[in-house]
């Protein structure tokens, strides 16, 4: 049975590294490096059990007063007390192993160094919730931009969708937008260049879905918002339902490796 309070399991290396940064032990740089890696993918709480414990003590320099300190009580849950980790894995909400192990690449484990599984923040509305959160956090992510790329070939569609340029600041951008299919109806180039007249300081690129970068959306499907190309944010309903709250919307913010 799954217990909700646990999110994730960690590799016995990486509870170790966990442990001895949280207690303020000396890393080691290739420990801190793993460390840092771990930050970026972890998930509160952590589900350990006893076995696990006596593996990193014996094995990969678990601290002695953390060992003491949580043996006793582990030792006494009977039910998880020698499970493995995969088993452990088992009962927590997101059925991960966090490891660096280079072996480890398919779930339950999350190979922190390959990143084949990402960690994520979202914001969601429901239909009804007012959207100003959303406009808030997307207004503040624009005062440093200095290109936004809009992907969605409905976004002319509706001329809501306006509004987006009115949380832009008063400052030099690059818009560039994808064309969308004349099926859509009404053109984006048309509606975002309209849009862009308003401030003399923006400036406007089309991108083709032929050339590196951009043939990304050739086929996608969800609407993305690209942030001087380190930062992504899809949403999944639309542009639309930034503004309208007849429909849910939640908008995925993860940073685009470079």
């Amino acid at each position: 049975m799954t217990e909700t309070k646990y999110k994730i399991v960690l590799s016995d290396k990486l509870y170790s590294i966990y442990q001895k940064a949280t207690t303020q032990h000396p890393l080691s740089s290739k420990e801190r490096k793993a460390y840092e890696l771990l930050l970026e993918n972890i998930e509160h709480k952590i589900l350990t059990n006893a076995a696990q414990l006596k593996r990193c003590k014996d094995s990969h320099g678990l601290p002695k007063e953390v060992f003491d300190d949580l043996y006793p009580a582990l030792l006494a849950q009977e039910s998880h007390k020698d499970l493995t980790l995969r088993e452990l894995s088992e009962k927590t909400l997101f059925k991960l192993i966090l490891t660096q192990s280079e072996d480890e690449d398919q779930p339950p484990f999350l190979n922190i160094k390959k990143k084949n599984i990402n960690r994520n923040y979202t914001i969601t509305h429901l239909h009804d919730e007012n959207r100003q959160l959303l406009q808030d956090y997307l207004s503040s992510v624009f005062q440093d931009a200095d290109t936004i790329l809009i992907y969605d070939k409905y976004f002319s569609n509706h001329t809501e969708n306006e509004q987006l340029f009115n949380l832009l600041p008063n400052k030099e951008i690059e818009i560039q937008y994808i064309e969308n299919a004349p099926a859509s109806g009404d053109r984006n180039s048309e509606f975002i260049g309209s849009c862009c007249r308003k401030n003399k300081l923006w400036s406007l690129q089309q991108c083709d879905t032929t050339t590196p970068g951009f043939n990304r959306f050739a086929r996608s499907h969800d609407r993305y918002l690209l942030i001087n190309n380190i930062l992504e944010i899809t949403l999944t309903s639309g542009f639309y339902y930034i503004w309208n709250s007849s429909k849910e919307i939640t908008c995925v913010i993860r940073a685009i490796n470079t």
